[in-house]
């Protein structure tokens, strides 16, 4: 019953994804349509906070609604709540999908939409350098990652009457959506547009965020995690994992920590900092 159950919440998770997709990619091919001042400050503008505000506000709707365990089957002999044990397995998965998937997804279709209206050579111009613009978008794709970190730990408070440690979830939170915002930036930059983006995406997560699904699932043994933890998503994925179940493993928790903090700080440094820089000239 429960497998069931997670498997019908996947479904509409993963549709509310795609929706957001599709829409910034409708969006970004209408773009060249407006030109002007409407094009950079008006249609362009709602675009990203009605893209934004669909998905956060879809997200915390299937969030509040599963924690209660209603809502998502009609299905006969399903229990309808969720018991406090499913809660607390369940919430570190929506955690560690909002601050790798959706955060890349999001800070990818602002780029390639400020890519086309010609913004980003814009910027360059601007009396502050360029390491505060990068960190000011930073800032800005983890504020999906904050909000389902906090939306979650509310609904287990309030609705399974379940605590955490707060501080130490927000900052394995900030960590892991520091460095994703990294990789995002990385395949923003290295794509041609949001469609290709997306295909980029897609391996990525076939290469680095299928394995740690897996083990999860139980299909890789546990003696390979240390070589999984190579990935992004699972060092992610296992740092708020140990923060919502309070369970930590010394060894693991440090590693995780100090390879997605000087994974982060690698990006920057030759990958994104550079070619964005180098992006912005040719435009």
């Amino acid at each position: 019953m429960y497998e069931m159950r997670v498997n019908e919440f996947h479904r509409r998770y993963w549709e509310v994804l795609k929706e957001a997709g599709v829409r910034a990619t409708r969006y970004s091919r209408e773009s060249d349509q407006y030109s002007g001042c409407e094009s950079i400050f008006g249609h362009h503008t709602e675009v990203r906070i009605d893209l934004y505000e669909r998905t956060t506000g879809r997200m915390a709707d299937c969030l509040l609604y599963r924690m209660r365990g209603k809502g998502f089957s009609d299905q006969q002999g399903v229990p309808d709540n969720l018991h406090e044990k499913e809660a607390s397995e369940i919430a570190p998965l929506l955690i560690s999908v909002d601050t790798a998937v959706v955060s890349i997804l999001l800070l990818g279709a602002s780029h390639h939409l400020e890519k086309q209206e010609g913004t980003i050579g814009t910027t360059m111009v601007l009396p502050v350098p360029l390491g505060q613009i990068l960190a000011a978008k930073t800032v800005a794709s983890m504020v999906l990652a904050v909000e389902s970190a906090v939306v979650t730990s509310a609904a287990l408070f309030f609705i399974h009457g379940i605590t955490l440690n707060y501080a130490l979830l927000l900052l394995f939170v900030a960590i892991a959506g520091a460095a994703h915002a990294a990789i995002g930036f990385t395949l923003s930059l290295r794509s041609r547009d949001f469609t290709s983006m997306l295909g980029l995406l897609m391996v990525y997560m076939l290469l680095f965020t299928m394995p740690s699904i897996l083990f999860i699932l139980g299909a890789i043994d546990a003696k390979y995690e240390w070589l999984l933890m190579i990935s992004p998503s699972h060092s992610a994925s296992n740092l708020i994992t140990s923060a919502v179940s309070g369970k930590f493993r010394t060894a693991i928790t440090i590693a995780g920590c100090l390879y997605l903090t000087i994974l982060t700080a690698a990006l920057f440094r030759f990958a994104v900092y550079p070619q964005f820089r180098d992006n912005a000239a040719r435009e």
